[in-house]
């Protein structure tokens, strides 16, 4: 039974991708890369988990119906938003003219404001090996990814503007946080997000397309390295020793993690599926609240009381020590086709339709040129990604921070002036958004 739904998703993953291959820079489109990034992240795991057996019955096969069922979803779902046809007021907001000017300041003021703070993150003695902050470390993370916003928006304009060495600088200083947390802490996401936002722009505002070999070559070549991520963020994260990675066998760990014993993510996805079986104990999306609540309501100034007066009382982690007395491990993730599961069911998949739908929405019209929708995507884009290999509570979250922290500054930097809208081919309009 394991083998034919395993099968059934890989076929059900490679038709998606290679559908969306027919489309030039169909490896910009959502459906394809969260079907190739979640093939590599689960499959190995599956066959391990498959192997060892340490898995509530018929939970693993759950869990293979529930990856399958969230795949289609975005693929439909993107579908949807690709062909939406805006309503006027979302229209204006997406093709107001941007000032270069005022962007280029709003670049610098993001760079500098998220530069001091990582300044103030390496000087509070933060452990960067370490998955789990605590207190004032976790604010200064959070505000120095202010410069992945200033190095998107000067990329931009250096594309769209004329190559000036002024946003080529500007580029390069906010670009360094996402080169430090990949390349020294060993940040998979950071990586990602750097590679999308690259492929990304060169596509949107130029027009320039990367061989699908390279994409796939670079896709497994980022799944064989996560494999020793540990060991790296061991040697290079806090000690810098990378000496040290000659002595790490990239290929050797790799193989490991089809074994036994390895497969920790699908497991916990394996064990929220099973409690949510018997205890029929839905959240019905409540979970995104209590993200939001964790997240932007800061406990140093409203009070720790007050603050989890506000979420939700629910705890799955407790569910399923109570059910099983299965602990998950520390910094290992539940999988985002658990957490649908444990919002509806399989019904729990149209939460990928709607991530689908809005990146689908975004994709259409950045194609179209619009700054806002390119800048949105890029950095979206990857947040749609971890929404299966850790949660779609990341997705939600983004999309707060984001129209807060991002959204109000692009429009501050735009006019009710329309701009240049491109013509693009085979488009159509069937679904009003």
């Amino acid at each position: 039974m394991i083998s034919t739904c395993l099968i059934s998703y890989l076929l059900v993953s490679v038709g998606i991708a290679i559908g969306a291959l027919r489309h030039k820079a169909g490896y910009l489109h959502y459906p394809f890369l969260a079907a190739l990034t979640f093939c590599g992240f689960a499959v190995p795991q599956i066959i391990s988990l498959a192997h060892s057996g340490g898995y509530p019955a018929h939970s693993l096969e759950k869990y293979i119906i529930m990856a399958s069922l969230c795949v289609v979803a975005t693929h439909i779902g993107f579908k949807w938003g690709s062909r939406a046809m805006l309503i006027p007021r979302v229209e204006r907001l997406f093709f107001r003219k941007m000032n270069a000017r005022r962007l280029r300041w709003l670049s610098f003021f993001y760079i500098v404001v998220g530069g001091l703070f990582l300044v103030r993150l390496y000087t509070s003695g933060a452990q960067f090996s370490s998955q789990q902050w605590e207190g004032p470390s976790v604010i200064y993370k959070f505000l120095s990814g202010f410069m992945v916003y200033g190095f998107v928006i000067a990329a931009d304009l250096y594309l769209r503007a004329g190559y000036r060495k002024v946003d080529m600088a500007l580029a390069l200083l906010g670009g360094m946080y996402l080169l430090l947390r990949a390349g020294v802490h060993g940040r998979r996401s950071s990586a990602v997000i750097l590679f999308i936002i690259i492929l990304g722009l060169l596509w949107f505002r130029k027009r320039k397309v990367v061989p699908v070999s390279l994409i796939i070559a670079a896709v497994a070549a980022g799944l064989v390295i996560s494999a020793s991520t540990n060991a790296y963020r061991a040697a290079v994260a806090d000690k810098l020793e990378f000496s040290r990675l000659a002595g790490i066998d990239f290929i050797g760990k790799f193989v490991e993690s089809y074994g036994e014993g390895e497969a920790a993510e699908v497991l916990n996805g394996c064990y929220v599926i099973e409690t949510t079986d018997r205890t029929l104990a839905c959240d019905f999306g409540a979970s995104h609240w209590n993200a939001a609540v964790w997240t932007f309501v800061p406990r140093q100034f409203v009070g720790e009381k007050f603050k989890r007066s506000l979420m939700i009382p629910i705890n799955v982690e407790e569910n399923i020590n109570r059910v099983f007395g299965y602990v998950k491990n520390t910094g290992t993730t539940l999988t985002g086709v658990a957490d649908c599961y444990l919002t509806l069911f399989y019904a729990g998949c149209i939460k990928f339709f709607w991530i689908a739908f809005i990146l689908g929405v975004l994709y259409t019209n950045a194609e179209r040129g619009s700054a806002i929708a390119i800048i949105l995507y890029v950095l979206l884009l990857p947040r749609g990604l971890i929404a299966f290999t850790h949660s779609t509570l990341d997705f939600s979250n983004a999309l707060i921070m984001y129209s807060i922290f991002l959204l109000l500054g692009l429009v501050l930097c735009s006019s009710t002036q329309r701009s240049v809208v491109q013509v693009v081919p085979n488009s159509r309009t069937r679904v009003h958004v």
